[in-house]
């Protein structure tokens, strides 16, 4: 990767972590405001709201593409195509979330828990242990380069492990790709789900997962 690359996806990084949580939480937001918005007293005010909501999240859904635009193609590669958008799962699924971001994590919970049972950690370590303790999850959101323990090391020990949990791992990228974050990602089959994250895709990989 060139120098001028390097700087662009370091910039690319640096927004797509605060630019996931806008997008996650105008996305709830949107959600809460419709479900309101049918009781009649309400309607006609939650109807300019939800205009405003819409507008927010066009502006957001545009900068994101702008972002996209500034990663070389290696680190736009979404990998395993994401199932269509269907139907919610038919029963509450068990997701586990790692991110060392906390306002990231705190989002995708928001997103995912009227739906399934959502566990929430910061760190790759946490959530090693809680697996190895015995816990099960249908589908492990983790993000891919954190510190100390990052995405790549916990698909690492949970493939030695606990193989059929490294399988459920789907990586939350970011876009500052280091060479063996782009080895690494070239040679598993998990899906990836690039920051800022397509709420339909997202409820769609998570769905898939947990039918």
């Amino acid at each position: 990767m060139t120098e001028p690359s390097k700087q662009r996806a370091l910039i690319a990084h640096e927004i797509n972590n605060p630019l996931a949580t806008v997008i996650a939480n105008l996305d709830l937001i949107g959600r809460q405001i419709a479900v309101i918005a049918a009781e009649p007293d309400l309607r006609d005010r939650l109807k300019e709201v939800i205009e405003e909501v819409r507008d927010a999240t066009a502006s957001a859904y545009r900068l994101r593409e702008i972002v996209r635009d500034l990663l070389p193609p290696s680190a736009t590669n979404d990998g395993p195509p994401a199932p269509a958008p269907a139907a919610l799962a038919v029963r509450r699924g068990k997701v586990l979330v790692i991110d060392d971001e906390p306002m990231v994590a705190r989002s995708l919970g928001r997103v995912l828990e009227p739906d399934h049972d959502v566990t929430i950690v910061l760190d790759a370590g946490d959530a090693h242990r809680r697996v190895l303790a015995g816990e099960r999850f249908d589908v492990i959101l983790c993000d891919l380069m954190m510190p100390q323990m990052t995405g790549m090391d916990l698909h690492a020990e949970l493939l030695r492990a606990v193989p059929e949990q490294a399988a459920q791992m789907v990586f939350l990228t970011g876009g500052a790709f280091t060479p063996r974050a782009r080895a690494f990602l070239d040679g598993v089959p998990n899906q990836r789900l690039p920051k800022p994250f397509d709420m339909q895709q997202l409820r769609a990989i998570v769905s898939d997962r947990v039918r």
